[in-house]
């Protein structure tokens, strides 16, 4: 259910990263159309079918996004975080995508309707530039999605939990945990439950990670990292937040 009434502060305008460089112009009337809500569209944040057309920009938490097949054989997920932008391909577009819209972490959105978008795109041209680049930050999250399904079920499931890391909240001298199901996991992944769950006892022995009902904890941030060595993340490396 959107927001009805609410107003963005200040401080929330000031705190949006921008996909790039706008006209103040622009940006206010892009924040004038925003609706702050917790969920996306009729995909209800408790799990559903993204049925949104519009742009969403993340301010706070985590969503699961998972393109699959028709006959949903076949998963590919991508997590989405804090000042991320989804769903620009959406607008003026037709087409029914089949994505899967999962919470993982409280979400508070922004949402930016198609029929508004539409509208100031014919009054501001200059709508078209924060569309395009919506869409091209958003490209390398799922090109490297795409490009993680290629290796194996270790490194898999290693990239996930430092993309998660990697969104959390930092605190000077406190590990990294991320609540997550492993059906969670599994879905963005693409791999069975068990499958998961044994790289995740793997891990645990290893002493890289200590893993709790709902939750992963990251004891050891750089060898957990070293995991991806071997990973081509040409596109996009969470180790570059997680461990810095």
């Amino acid at each position: 259910m959107y927001c009805e009434g609410s107003v963005l502060t200040t401080g929330e305008i000031g705190a949006i990263e921008w996909p790039c460089e706008l006209t103040q112009a622009l940006k206010d009337a892009l924040i004038s159309i925003a609706q702050p809500t917790n969920q996306i569209g009729e995909a209800s944040t408790h799990g559903g079918i993204w049925t949104v057309k519009g742009v969403v920009y993340v301010v706070s938490g985590t969503v699961k996004l998972c393109l699959m097949s028709q006959d949903a054989s076949n998963l590919m997920g991508a997590l989405m975080g804090p000042h991320d932008w989804v769903g620009a391909a959406s607008v003026d577009n037709d087409t029914n995508f089949s994505v899967y819209v999962e919470e993982v972490e409280p979400v508070q959105l922004l949402y930016f309707p198609a029929n508004l978008v539409q509208k100031l795109c014919i009054e501001k041209p200059e709508c078209y530039k924060w569309l395009f680049h919506c869409i091209s930050r958003m490209q390398p999250k799922w090109f490297q999605a795409k490009l993680t399904s290629l290796h194996d079920k270790k490194l898999r499931v290693v990239y996930a939990l430092m993309s998660l890391a990697s969104m959390s909240p930092k605190m000077a001298g406190v590990l990294p945990k991320i609540r997550i199901s492993q059906q969670q996991l599994s879905d963005v992944c693409g791999l069975s439950r068990p499958r998961v769950n044994g790289v995740l006892k793997s891990l645990e022995g290893e002493g890289s990670i200590q893993v709790s009902r709902g939750a992963v904890q990251i004891l050891d941030t750089a060898k957990l990292g070293h995991q991806l060595d071997d990973l081509n993340l040409t596109f996009h490396d969470p180790r570059a937040v997680v461990t810095r």
